[in-house]
């Protein structure tokens, strides 16, 4: 844990019905990877990964996305957001302790038997993340592309 962790307390997660629905980060220090709705509008500083279609049911899909996150050296907690597939995980900084919030949340895919995943992770202090939420939204990823068709 970082030198401040009993100051910089992480915010309680936005409860939404849905990730689609969070105050996005206007400041480059957020990432997306989700199957982009034409019903959102993104902005342009948020660095956007693609996502496809998973083998594996809104639930299992959840649970391995989890595990995937948590084999990361700094997750901190996690909770549920609102969504009946959705979760929140509290990640901090090695130094210092500064909160990342990453959204992960599940859907039924475009064909039968498959499902779709949103993740969304932004930094609460600061302007910049240096690209640490693209780059834990591109390992967990990673770590889910044995189940993608």
């Amino acid at each position: 844990m970082g030198i401040f962790d009993a100051v910089l307390k992480a915010p309680v997660p936005q409860s939404v019905a849905s990730l689609y629905d969070l105050a996005f980060s206007t400041k480059p220090n957020a990432a997306i990877a989700c199957p982009e709705p034409a019903s959102v509008q993104l902005p342009s500083s948020i660095a956007k990964l693609d996502t496809p279609n998973y083998s594996l049911s809104p639930n299992d899909l959840l649970e391995k996305a989890e595990a995937a996150a948590a084999s990361l050296d700094s997750l901190d907690k996690s909770s549920g957001f609102g969504p009946r597939f959705g979760v929140c995980l509290v990640f901090r900084t090695a130094l210092i302790g500064f909160p990342d919030l990453l959204y992960i949340e599940t859907m039924l895919g475009e064909a039968n038997a498959t499902s779709r995943i949103a993740l969304y992770s932004h930094s609460v202090y600061g302007y910049s993340d240096l690209g640490t939420n693209r780059k834990r939204l591109h390992a967990i990823l990673q770590a889910l592309s044995d189940f993608a068709v």
